[in-house]
């Protein structure tokens, strides 16, 4: 993850990123210069070098904020639930709805890749990015977890069996997410959910 110096502007930072953001929306990852970014933001090159070196950290930046902000999402989404179930079942609701969100954002940026070269960077991008959000989400689904524990809904849990039950829920909701993106509907994703969470009470109940 990108670390800023406790001397630079905050405010600063978010003008930066934030335009930055709506450039790659606009042209593309590879089309973006960081000069484009200064132009926008009505600053210098030096003034953009000093908060960030290069276009890569500004977009690893851009994108640790809007995984942050995902996160915290799915984090008031499961806490405002009142029990396990509600809890699980929220989180799975939300995150689905994030993914459309995301979803959007990819859209945008890869309808600029021109060639195979450009497809192969993107990919390796998105790979990235999935597998730094998933370290920061699992934890999450963790804690969710040991919520069911506390509440005597699920029997104590290994740390082995918690990674594993939280790789298991992150693939069905993988797989609801493609369904949804077939058949551009929500329709029956409800009642998967409901039937999901079921699994898990019945799986693993004291």
């Amino acid at each position: 993850m990108t670390s800023q110096s406790s001397t630079k502007d905050p405010s600063i930072q978010q003008q930066i990123i934030l335009a930055a953001q709506q450039l790659f929306r606009l042209y593309g990852l590879q089309k973006v210069t960081m000069d484009d970014v200064a132009r926008e933001i009505g600053k210098g090159r030096s003034s953009l070098y000093y908060y960030y070196k290069s276009k890569e950290e500004l977009l690893d930046a851009a994108i640790d904020i809007e995984m942050r902000e995902i996160l915290a999402d799915l984090s008031a989404a499961a806490d405002k639930a009142p029990g396990f179930e509600e809890k699980l079942s929220a989180y799975c609701m939300a995150r689905l709805k994030r993914s459309e969100k995301r979803k959007a954002f990819y859209s945008t940026l890869d309808e600029h890749i021109q060639n195979a070269g450009e497809m192969t960077e993107y990919m390796k991008m998105r790979e990235t990015i999935h597998l730094r959000f998933r370290q920061l989400e699992i934890p999450l689904i963790k804690s969710i977890l040991q919520h069911g524990v506390k509440e005597g809904k699920l029997r104590k849990l290994s740390t082995k069996e918690q990674d594993t039950l939280a790789f298991l829920l992150l693939s069905a909701l993988q797989g609801f997410k493609k369904e949804i993106n077939l058949k551009n509907s929500y329709q029956g994703i409800g009642p998967a959910i409901e039937m999901l969470t079921a699994m898990v009470l019945q799986g693993f109940r004291p």
